[in-house]
């Protein structure tokens, strides 16, 4: 019997917030420091490269180049990038200068698997399931650099398959969560649980959020920020925690109202811009999810309809709320079912001097004859995403489409010039290149170009400190067409983690606008913050804005 559900696919954009906002929709400010503007729905879509082989569900740009790393899992059958042996490839560096890829060997099944940058550039990915017979977990540590393969060099104390990463404070990677076998929250109680790369020496702690009978059916990629005061915001289905990873002790926030949010029933989550002017307030929005209850096989109620609000969480009280506001349409159509975020991103806009959040999506309405997770079938896939301005609480419609057809398994990030890559899209249980239908897999390569890509005045980097520490300053030199001489008081600076980026969750983004201390000429002086919980050590992409036009992106290092 054929089912339906929506497929979402949701692009979270990050820009700084400078002064007082309005409230939204229940009265409650979400964003205190935003200032009123329109946003630019302009913007256009382009196929980068129309096969690369394969149809990677993880992705995330490698520091220090203009490449990104592109994942698949290794069991979806023959692909059409091969290894220099000529064995089937499922992964590659992909060149944003040539538009080509370079096959990848991955050593483990990096199927549904997580990521982050380590302090010196280098690339951990962690988890996923083997696929061999059983539905089992891995507990495969991998480790990329620019050139190279992905290289086992360790395993987790408990195998995880959906699980989260974070960058913590001093450096090391917090993984959380994840399924030890099925695509479900069930088993033994090793996915309650949290570890630490490298390695502390104990076995896995106890993470009670994960195991609670209200969560368990939807706790698979649970959203993850680290937050100012050095706690960790963790969320899954509708409730979270702060966890204080040190001692082991969380804090209870109230629960999200709605449904269900986390995979398989699966919305997004952002950290909002942290901004000095506002001491860095921790503010967290979730978006989308389920409407349908799921039983243990996690396959859900597809005639519900999806879930299209929004909640957002400031951190900084003592007693935080959320803050609930509506999103765009679900579906055109009115078809119902599971909601699909299929992946989050950060992208830079422009707000009439001001940097404004915006978020896009996709909605789809898809039929499947088996489980929801295993094997969808797209039918009416939207094209065109839409942007939503947290000022007015609005969404807009971009103005052009994507000639792509991108479901689940597909993924999107920022890139350092400022478009968007996206790739991926394979809801069928194995790739299938038979046939041209919506849901066949994909394996183009596209990218979405915002409004001010070839922008006239758009800002330079002419030159950047490539590293800087807590509580010091680093040297950037800005160029702007038809201007001798830059003004300070039209520039804005910010860090930014562009995320490892699969299904629903963009793990590590985060987006800092820094002070600017000092100007002579073209030549500017940034503060960075004290507190490495606000800029966790790793590499970044350095941003600058000028006159409402963000430059394109150049790599800066936090040191440890």
């Amino acid at each position: 019997m054929a089912v339906r559900l929506s497929a979402w696919f949701l692009v979270l954009a990050l820009m700084t917030p400078f002064t007082e906002g309005a409230p939204n929709s229940t009265g409650e400010t979400i964003h205190p420091n935003l200032t009123p503007g329109l946003v630019s729905t302009a913007g256009k879509f382009a196929v980068l490269n129309h096969d690369i082989g394969i149809s990677p569900m993880h992705g995330t740009p490698v520091p220090f180049t203009n490449k990104v790393l592109m994942i698949d899992r290794t069991d979806p059958g023959p692909s059409k990038l091969h290894l220099s042996d000529g064995t089937d490839a499922y992964a590659g560096e992909f060149d944003l200068d040539k538009n080509s890829i370079r096959a990848v060997s991955v050593p483990s099944n990096t199927w549904c698997s997580a990521g982050a940058y380590l302090p010196d550039g280098t690339i951990l990915n962690n988890g996923g399931g083997d696929g061999s017979g059983g539905f089992e977990a891995n507990s495969g540590l991998r480790t990329f650099t620019d050139g190279g393969n992905l290289v086992q060099v360790s395993n987790t104390k408990v195998p995880r398959w959906y699980p989260t990463a974070h960058v913590l404070p001093d450096g090391r990677v917090l993984m959380v969560g994840g399924s030890d076998k099925t695509q479900n929250g069930g088993g033994s109680a090793s996915y309650a649980s949290y570890e630490f790369y490298p390695a502390d020496g104990q076995d896995a702690h106890p993470l009670e959020l994960l195991a609670r009978p209200n969560v368990v059916a939807a706790n698979l990629y649970p959203f993850v920020h680290l937050i100012p005061d050095g706690r960790m915001f963790i969320f899954a289905a509708k409730s979270s925690v702060l966890l204080d990873y040190n001692t082991g002790t969380t804090t209870d926030l109230p629960d999200l109202p709605g449904n269900y949010r986390n995979y398989p029933l699966a919305g997004a989550s952002i950290l909002l811009p942290l901004d000095y002017k506002d001491s860095y307030t921790a503010r967290v929005m979730v978006c989308g999810g389920g409407n349908g209850q799921v039983g243990a096989d996690n396959q859900g109620d597809p005639s519900a309809p999806a879930s299209a609000s929004c909640g957002t969480i400031d951190l900084s009280h003592d007693n935080p709320k959320w803050a609930i506001s509506s999103s765009a349409t679900v579906s055109s159509d009115g078809s119902a079912g599971v909601l699909w975020t299929l992946q989050s991103f950060r992208q830079k806009l422009p707000n009439h001097g001001s940097w404004g959040t915006w978020f896009t999506f996709w909605t789809a309405r898809v039929s499947t004859s088996t489980a929801v997770w295993w094997a969808s079938r797209a039918t009416i896939p939207p094209r065109r995403p839409s942007i939503y301005d947290p000022t007015h609480d609005t969404w807009q419609q971009v103005e052009s489409k994507s000639d792509s057809a991108r479901l689940y398994h597909a993924v999107a990030y920022l890139i350092p010039d400022g478009r968007v890559l996206i790739h991926g899209s394979n809801p069928r249980p194995n790739y299938d290149f038979g046939d041209a239908s919506l849901d066949v897999t994909q394996t183009s390569v596209e990218a979405f170009s915002p409004w001010y890509i070839g922008t006239k005045g758009r800002p330079t980097i002419a030159a950047l400190s490539k590293d800087g520490a807590l509580g010091g300053t680093f040297d950037l030199t800005v160029a702007v067409p038809s201007e001798k001489t830059v003004d300070p008081t039209k520039i804005r600076v910010a860090l930014i983690n562009p995320g490892f980026a699969t299904h629903t969750v963009s793990m590590n983004q985060r987006y800092v606008r820094l002070a600017l201390v000092g100007a002579d000429g073209n030549a500017l002086t940034v503060r960075l913050p004290t507190n490495a919980a606000v800029l966790p050590p790793g590499p970044y992409l350095c941003t600058v804005l000028y006159r409402g036009i963000p430059s394109e992106s150049k790599w800066f290092t936090m040191k440890k």
